[in-house]
């Protein structure tokens, strides 16, 4: 190759001993061979090929990272941006949150209080006491139900919360609901059916407390966001591919479909919902306490209503 070329001269382009590239020079006009000093006068010319190559590469690989840089940066800031934006939503769900809760313990408390205080004063007939303990076993245990909530979720974020896994019957955690949650359902004139399979579900191994406030909560749920006078919610338990499968839904305002995927989030509650006492940490702690025992609760436009799969 180098004949066909009539290169007549290889001089090794180096950098600190190191080869980096070649000089080849081609024969005179003359067709005279080069000198000694022809020669070395090229070899001093190389060294500054290499001195100005070095320099060229170093400068093409800072381009280039000062442009990987700004990309990297730009995406930085961008996802910094985004964090910043999540932590001041977060702060202000946390301070909605925080107002709802006091609410939510106050409003119990206060009635509570106060009926206490009548029958201390002897304001209320014996005849009429036996109503008044009633509204406060109701008040009692919504503030029960509440904390309950609240313990849950600070021991489900700090990984402390204990499962007690016993042999239960779904069924049978169901009935219990329905029975605590019948007073207030027929207060707000909303019926709950349950309709259970022709084949008893087979026995599960599970927290029966924990699986109680799952069901208690989505039930509790549906009597709570309820706007239709007639408001029916219907409960179904069936079995199929060694599943079983717990179904909630209402006729009432259902959910809009593009916050599905907000629901299950902590501190949301949906812009129709925010005139109804909740707390938004419900159903975040539903899915927590699901996924604890390999559970999954689901909310989907091809099939209404919640749905819980164990």
């Amino acid at each position: 190759w180098l004949e066909e070329q009539e290169i007549h001269v290889v001089i090794p382009v180096q950098l600190e001993a190191r080869i980096i590239g070649a000089l080849f020079v081609s024969a005179k006009k003359s067709r005279d061979a080069f000198t000694q000093e022809e020669v070395e006068s090229l070899e001093l010319l190389t060294s500054q090929f290499a001195v100005a190559l070095e320099k060229a590469k170093l400068f093409a690989e800072v381009q280039t990272f000062n442009i990987k840089l700004q990309e990297e940066v730009k995406k930085a800031t961008g996802e910094l941006q985004e964090a910043n934006e999540h932590l001041q939503q977060l702060d202000k769900a946390k301070s909605e949150f925080l107002s709802i809760a006091a609410h939510q313990l106050r409003t119990p408390l206060t009635g509570i209080k106060g009926y206490l205080s009548m029958i201390e004063a002897g304001e209320i007939e014996q005849k009429d006491q036996m109503g008044i303990i009633h509204d406060l076993y109701g008040q009692a245990d919504r503030l029960s139900r509440v904390v309950n909530v609240f313990l849950n979720v600070s021991r489900i974020e700090a990984g402390r919360l204990k499962l007690d896994f016993t042999e239960m019957k779904l069924e049978e955690v169901v009935d219990s609901v329905m029975m605590e949650l019948n007073a207030i359902a027929k207060k707000k004139k909303v019926t709950v059916t349950f309709k259970k399979p022709e084949k008893a579900t087979p026995t599960l191994f599970m927290d029966q407390d924990k699986i109680h406030d799952v069901v208690m909560n989505l039930v509790d749920n549906a009597i709570k966001y309820t706007a239709n006078a007639k408001k029916i919610i219907q409960i179904s338990l069936h079995e199929n591919n060694n599943f079983i499968y717990l179904q909630f839904k209402d006729n009432g305002e259902g959910i809009n479909k593009q916050d599905y995927s907000k629901v299950f989030d902590r501190f949301v509650r949906l812009e129709k919902h925010r005139q109804t006492d909740g707390n938004g940490l419900g159903l975040s702690m539903v899915k927590a306490i699901l996924k604890l025992h390999n559970a999954t609760i689901s909310l989907s436009s091809n099939k209404p209503g919640l749905i819980v799969e164990i």
